[in-house]
Parts: C-alpha cells; sequence; structure tokens
C-alpha cells in the first residue's frame, strides 16, 4: 500500500510541488517545538526530487554535479535552481546531510551508501581516488575510520 502512494504521488507531483515540498516541510520543522526531531527523521525520508523524478532522503544527495557521481545523487535542476535563490532553504538542506559537490562529500557518500559507488567496474578506480584524496589530507580521521569498515 505504501508504494502505491508513493506511486500516485510521483505521477501527481511536479518540480515546482517538489519545492513546495520542501519549502512546507521547511515551515513545518520552524513551527514546531521540536525542531531537532523533525530534522533527524527528514534527514532518512526520500522527499526531494534527483534529476530522473525519482524521490531520495537528503543524506544521499548532493547540491550539484560531482566528477565521480551520477545523476542518482543530485537534486533535480530546477529544484536545486529554486533552493539556491532560497539561503534558508538552502542552509537547512545542508543541515538535513545534503552536501556541496567535493571529493569529502563523494566519501561521506560512499560511506552511507557503498554499494552504490563501489561495484566490480569502478573498485580499482574509486579505490585510486579514496587513496590520492587521503595522500591529500582530504579525508579526516572520522571518514577514514567509517571506510575501514566497508
Amino acid at each position: 500500500m505504501c508504494n502505491t502512494k508513493v506511486e500516485l504521488y510521483l505521477n501527481l507531483i511536479s518540480i515546482v510541488d517538489n519545492y513546495n515540498l520542501i519549502c512546507f516541510l521547511y515551515d513545518k520543522v520552524n513551527d514546531s517545538n521540536d525542531r531537532e526531531e523533525w530534522n533527524r527523521k527528514l534527514k532518512n525520508i526520500p522527499f526531494i526530487f534527483i534529476k530522473n523524478l525519482k524521490l531520495y532522503k537528503p543524506i544521499h544527495l548532493l547540491l550539484g554535479q560531482h566528477s565521480r557521481v551520477t545523476d542518482e545523487q543530485i537534486i533535480h535542476n530546477d529544484v536545486l535552481s529554486e533552493v539556491r535563490n532560497n539561503r534558508e532553504i538552502y542552509n537547512w538542506l545542508l543541515n538535513l546531510g545534503v552536501q556541496e559537490p567535493s571529493d569529502t562529500a563523494f566519501i561521506d557518500l560512499i560511506i552511507e551508501n557503498p554499494e552504490t559507488f563501489i561495484n566490480t567496474l569502478n573498485a580499482i578506480d574509486t579505490i585510486q581516488f579514496i587513496f590520492n584524496i587521503y595522500r591529500n589530507n582530504q579525508i579526516s580521521d572520522s571518514q577514514f575510520q567509517e571506510l575501514r569498515k566497508i
């Protein structure tokens, strides 16, 4: 039943509606007495469109293209342009875990969802990439510890 509701939502919503939903959730969080709880929950709820019109969780998204990331991790351009025009929404999404495209943001995506970013086709390239940014001291100690668990 839940999948049917999601499919119905996807069939009815437009990109503009998605931005309006983001604004609505932002307003609800700010009107709440329990902002931290709202933000904690919203980090793990897929409510933001990516380029291929699928909904993703904020913690799995970037605010633009990174050379090693597919469209699966980038907020839809139309939604992104609206977000970039509203500094409060932009900062709130950063607080929810959406990141600017960077090498360290890519490392965070690998840590969050390694099976999406490391496979038999790209394992060597990805490991070399990780090694190079490690060598350039761009990986934090906590990121390094999390990568060791993968």
